[in-house]
């Protein structure tokens, strides 16, 4: 669902519609790296982002894990 990467990263799990949104809406909260993009996560920055955006998609990972 999500992982801590470093003290203010999280990689987050996202279905590929989501994480787009999120890119989109929160561009300076979530982005990719190239070797994610094939995969279903986003990266979250938890230090300098939008801690509200940011538990959207934790609860969003959530609720696609509990499927």
């Amino acid at each position: 669902m999500a992982r801590q990467i470093d003290e203010a990263t999280v990689l987050i799990r996202a279905d590929f519609e989501q994480r787009e949104d999120l890119l989109n809406d929160y561009p300076n909260t979530f982005w990719m790296r190239p070797e994610l993009e094939a995969h279903m996560k986003v990266l979250a920055d938890v230090a300098h982002g939008d801690i509200d955006a940011v538990c959207l998609a934790l609860r969003a990972a959530w609720t696609m894990q509990r499927r």
